[in-house]
């Protein structure tokens, strides 16, 4: 018997060092992935670069590529006038002004609307995909005849405007949601 408890001492010793030097071991896998994973994104982001300088669309962008090529950013400028927002099919000023009237803000009369995006791309951590990114929108303003309105955008919402009116007077105000509700209030006057 004390023989037996020995030998499944010995035995159990043996397993947990097993379980040890196993689960221990270093996983070089995920090294060689990452390489292949940051190769991936810096040929699709030197194919882009190409298409984009190649193009004849519209050149209103500027190109940001940081020195280790892996992230490249997209800046974009907009100006446009209302009779040209209907049928203009860029899905940036089309979201723009979608995001302009949920919050009610189109102005009445003739307008201009002016706006940057923002595309941050970076390699993705998800297997599948090349890369991801992140949008912005800076500088939402909007001109009509009495006044200029500039909006504050974060995280995919409006937070507020500032109405700059044609006798100089100024008026912020922030917007809140009260559950599917918006509140407009005014913060100073």
């Amino acid at each position: 018997m004390l023989d037996f408890i020995k030998n499944m001492k010995r035995i159990f010793i043996i397993i947990i060092a097993l379980d040890i030097l196993l689960g221990c071991k270093p996983n070089k896998t995920n090294g060689v992935q990452s390489i292949y994973k940051t190769n991936v994104f810096k040929s699709w982001v030197s194919d882009t670069i190409s298409f984009l300088k190649k193009s004849n669309a519209n050149k209103n962008y500027d190109i940001i590529l940081s020195p280790d090529s892996l992230s490249l950013e997209i800046l974009r400028n907009y100006k446009i006038k209302n009779e040209e927002i209907g049928s203009n099919k860029i899905k940036d000023i089309q979201n723009v002004v979608l995001l302009l009237k949920e919050y009610d803000e189109i102005p009445k009369t003739n307008y201009s609307l002016s706006f940057a995006s923002k595309y941050f791309y970076f390699p993705s951590t998800t297997s599948n995909l090349k890369y991801e990114y992140l949008f912005e929108l800076r500088e939402i303003t909007t001109k009509a005849e009495n006044e200029t309105t500039t909006f504050n955008y974060i995280r995919g919402r409006l937070s507020g405007k500032k109405v700059v009116l044609s006798n100089g007077s100024i008026k912020k105000y922030e917007f809140n949601w009260e559950g599917t509700e918006l509140k407009k209030v005014l913060i100073n006057y």
